[in-house]
């Protein structure tokens, strides 16, 4: 069997080594498009984890209640009432300052229990060393907010301030803070406090950080972490806590905890994983064109192999051997090449993931074998899975049919049970679709859809055929003769050309889609913007407002000192000061906005008339209520009348539902409030964002200039006009699509090549036709009009049927995907320009790929072609 290999498959591979770099390719790509996803989803999902949960590795259980903290003393509670099982319990602090003497830099503020970071209990990696200068020693003696400071920024300080960094002034909360840099700080290799931070950190005791992170209640940290004793039961032991802290907070592990993170950006990261899969899945189509290809011109030869002995399983064990070894090579050439395309990728990603949800921060791929196994697996057994269909087709020929070389036509009745086994997986498709809310998770969404597609491509022979010869008055009156061949053709080889169109056309329905969901978005979004934000100015702390969570919290007497000023008092009508709060609602991380709704209210009724400014009328005068936006009544079927259970600091804070508007701010739900509530129930008198409402006919940009030359530096103030945190979302939006964009320019690669590889098919299985043609007096050049008419009407009919799939496909992915899996809710927008393009662009890439081909039949020699068979 080697030797057959060696004399056959070697010698075959070397002279069509073209087609072998197709195969190969085709397989790298889609290794490398499965392989960059996944670690990109990997490492950013771990980023994620750490930015929402720092540290979370040290510990094994955790006490948190969002962004709300718990109370310090309970940690002393937990000490003192010594559960069983629970060996320690570390109160933590954890945020982020401004760096007033290094341009406002954003670090990291860690506050930990003193005696935490002695080398027998320094769960951190973290080692200190007092700094010499009297001030230092002074301030250990007599001074507050004694600080530990990283090595790197004790060296940056000292430089910049002409070795003062034993003094660090600090911005938080609107305000400028001292902080007394007693010690130096190194990491231990492997430091876990070095992994979340890097370099970028203060250490203060953890009631110092208390009062920085959590003005008007230092008496709140934002977690209690617990180890438990070696060998304690984890489960026991959180049972035991939970039930001492009551509804002080959640005992859960950081692995639970993470699950309500991982919720959050599940949509994005299922889209990069389900992209992955398609473009290897299409790269089927490539490997068994290129395979049919190699089994067509070798039919003679399998012919005499069968003459001479040699068996069915021989010979289809020579054709799965070379798409095994073919594939082989292209796991191993797209392993490094997906690793290359994720290192590329990270930082536009991670910049998308952070603008949108969170702040991440990570400079490395987490590169783990399982992954790379895994995918070079999906790639071998992609190229066996296209070669079965090849093989089986090679071994069933008969001898005396394969040495006359006579090639096969179109068979009716498999074009009939093509069609009814359609007809199966629609079917099961819509029933999936239909009983969703019944089977497990995303099995009935995503097995519908993946069902209705198989359906689709199962189908694409049948609709070819009936397609080509719908268009033949067409195709003949465009192109007169060469059109009619190339219509014929193609009904004739339904098989053959079919798999192709069906590349096309998923290609073609991908793109449909994405630029529907792309429109969708972008108008429900913007015109949320334009007529439900009505403030002029957007007025931030630490970066603009579509920073992510690069912002830094702010205090009332910024926005006071805003409207008192000089300059600007007559042209403002307005500050409302906003907070931002997460929180946990039934397991998921949501959205609290808190507003102060009479001011709004005063300043909208002038403004704008409707339903929304009664909701904020009702919401400024009723106690304990609140709007929620329409995602949320959505997710958690809730409606006006009914009653919402948060978590407040200081016990239940219960919530009347008045009603529910648009609102995209957060994708798993908002909940709109009145500020005096918030501030009763959560302690909370901080402010993250101030809206600021001109009077009329006053210039937005003339006043944005004068904040920012007066407030800018000196609170470090970021101000925004309305249309530039329009401008701003709307190239957010289209950088997020932009890398579904790139994923789906290589399953339309695929499709060309796979254009490339039918279209050999078609000239070797017509040489003797072509060369009649020839010989009957058809000059070259209608030789290759008629291969270009054939690729040309190739692309219309998979443009054509990529529209027709991609519309409902885009229906149902804006109406129940994004729903279930991204938590928005959107109006349907058909793209229809974008639908024209999109055809246009199959039809030209398929001309292109019929090229080559077309040159190669225009250049059959008459005298060869007559006498193939």
């Amino acid at each position: 069997m080697f030797s057959l290999h060696r004399t056959l498959s070697l010698r075959y591979l070397r002279q069509r080594w073209s087609r072998a770099v197709l195969i190969i390719v085709s397989i790298a790509l889609g290794v490398a498009t499965l392989v960059a996803t996944r670690l990109l989803n990997q490492s950013l999902t771990e980023a994620a984890h750490s930015a929402v949960n720092p540290l979370a590795g040290t510990t094994d259980l955790m006490v948190v209640n969002g962004d709300a903290g718990v109370p310090l003393r309970l940690a002393r509670e937990l000490t003192e009432a010594r559960i069983e099982g629970l060996a320690e319990v570390r109160p933590l602090v954890i945020g982020r300052v401004a760096l007033v003497d290094l341009d406002y830099r954003l670090v990291w503020l860690l506050g930990v229990e003193q005696d935490q970071n002695q080398a027998q209990t320094n769960p951190y990696g973290i080692d200190k060393k007092p700094r010499t200068t009297w001030r230092a020693l002074a301030a250990v003696v007599f001074g507050t907010n004694r600080a530990a400071v990283s090595d790197g920024l004790a060296r940056e300080l000292d430089a910049n301030t002409k070795g003062k960094a034993d003094r660090i002034r600090v911005r938080a909360a609107g305000k400028e803070h001292l902080l007394s840099g007693v010690m130096t700080l190194t990491l231990q290799e492997k430091s876990p406090a070095g992994a979340v931070f890097g370099a970028n950190f203060l250490v203060l005791s953890v009631e110092d950080a208390a009062r920085l992170e959590f003005p008007g209640r230092p008496e709140f940290v934002s977690r209690i972490d617990l180890k438990r004793a070696p060998g304690a039961d984890l489960e026991r032991v959180r049972a035991a806590v939970a039930a001492y802290v009551g509804d002080r907070g959640d005992v859960t592990t950081p692995e639970v905890n993470a699950q309500a993170v991982q919720d959050v950006t599940a949509g994005l990261e299922l889209g990069f994983a389900l992209g992955g899969v398609g473009a290897l899945v299409v790269g089927l189509f490539l490997v068994y064109n290129a395979l049919a290809v190699s089994v067509t011109e070798r039919r003679h030869d399998i012919g005499i192999l069968r003459s001479v002995g040699a068996t069915r399983r021989q010979v289809a064990g020579l054709f799965a051997t070379e798409a095994g070894f073919l594939g082989l090579i292209g796991s191993l050439v797209g392993m490094p090449a997906g690793v290359g395309l994720a290192y590329v990728a990270l930082g536009p990603v991670q910049k998308v993931m952070s603008d949108i949800f969170m702040p991440i921060d990570t400079q490395e791929l987490h590169i783990r074998p399982g992954i790379l196994i895994s995918a070079a697996l999906a790639g071998l057994g992609t190229a066996l899975l296209a070669a079965l269909v090849p093989a089986v087709q090679a071994a069933s020929e008969e001898p005396a049919d394969a040495v006359r070389r006579a090639p096969r036509t179109g068979r009716w009745l498999l074009l009939f049970l093509q069609g009814a086994a359609s007809g199966l997986f629609l079917a099961a498709g819509l029933a999936c679709i239909a009983f969703r809310d019944y089977l497990p998770a995303r099995y009935g969404a995503f097995g519908g859809v993946a069902l209705l597609l198989i359906g689709g491509l199962v189908a694409m022979p049948l609709l070819t055929a009936i397609a080509s010869h719908l268009l033949k008055p067409v195709i003949r009156s465009l192109f007169g003769i060469e059109g009619r061949l190339a219509a014929d053709n193609l009904a004739r080889s339904p098989g053959r050309t079919g798999l192709v169109v069906g590349a096309l056309a998923a290609g073609a329905a991908l793109l449909v889609q994405t630029a529907g969901v792309v429109l969708s978005s972008e108008h429900a979004i913007l015109e949320w913007i334009d007529q439900r934000i009505a403030a002029d100015l957007f007025v931030t702390a630490g970066g603009p407002l579509t920073a992510g969570g690069q912002m830094l919290t702010m205090n009332d007497e910024v926005g006071e000192r805003l409207a008192a000023d000089p300059e600007i008092r007559d042209r403002i009508e307005k500050v409302v000061p906003i907070r931002f709060h997460q929180t946990n609602f039934r397991e998921r991380i949501v959205f609290v906005i808190a507003f102060d709704m009479q001011a709004a209210y005063e300043t909208l009724r002038h403004r704008r008339y409707g339903e929304d400014v009664e909701l904020y009328r009702r919401l400024a005068q009723e106690p304990d209520t609140a709007i929620v936006s329409d995602n949320f009544a959505a997710l958690y079927h809730v409606k006006p009348g009914d009653t919402l259970e948060l978590r407040g600091s200081y016990g239940p804070a219960p919530l009347r539902v008045l009603g529910s508007l648009p609102d995209y701010t957060w994708n798993r739900g908002t909940i709109l409030v009145n500020r005096a509530w918030f501030r009763e129930r959560f302690g909370d008198p901080l402010v993250d964002l101030f809206h600021v409402y001109l009077r009329p006919g006053e210039d937005v940009k003339a006043v944005r200039d004068i904040i920012t030359r007066k407030f800018g530096a000196k609170d470090s103030l970021a101000t925004m006009t309305k249309a530039e945190l329009r401008d701003d979302i709307s190239n957010l939006l289209r950088r997020l699509y932009g890398l579904a964009y790139a994923q789906e320019i290589v399953i339309g690669l695929v499709a060309a090549l796979g254009v490339v590889t039918a279209l050999l098919i078609s000239v070797l299985q017509r040489r003797r036709e072509l060369g009649l043609l020839r010989a009957v007096g058809a000059s070259r050049a209608q030789v290759l009009r008629s291969v270009l008419a054939e690729a040309l009407l190739m692309g219309a009919i998979g443009g054509a049927l990529g529209l027709l799939l991609g519309i409902p496909l885009e229906w149902y992915v804006v109406k129940f995907l994004l729903l279930d899996e991204a938590g928005f809710v959107l109006p349907l927008q058909i793209p229809w320009l974008a639908a024209g393009v999109v055809i246009g662009m199959a039809i030209l890439t398929a001309t292109l790929a019929g090229l080559g081909p077309a040159l190669h039949a225009m250049h059959l020699r008459i005298a060869e072609a007559i006498a193939y068979e």
